[in-house]
């Protein structure tokens, strides 16, 4: 994964101002079915409640679930590169 995929994020600085981003925690942990279920639940959760939740716009949404595609696209680069 890229440091853009990392350092990035939609809808405020919460996480990195961390120090520590915890998809990347799941990522050293989880398995690569589960991390792939992780994904794709936040892009359904984003897809699914856009417009609906109270001060988030839909492009703001959208603009999650995007961000977690293209997480879990550079995750499949980076299983695929390890022959998983």
């Amino acid at each position: 994964m890229s440091g853009s995929e990392v350092r990035r994020q939609v809808g405020g600085d919460h996480y990195l101002d961390m120090g520590l981003d915890p998809l990347a925690v799941m990522e050293a942990t989880f398995t690569p079915e589960e991390m792939r279920g992780v994904y794709k639940g936040f892009i359904l959760k984003h897809t699914l409640r856009a417009g609906r939740k109270p001060g988030d716009s839909l492009v703001q949404e959208f603009g999650k679930a995007q961000h977690y595609a293209e997480r879990l696209l550079a995750y499949e680069r980076k299983q695929e590169a390890k022959g998983e």
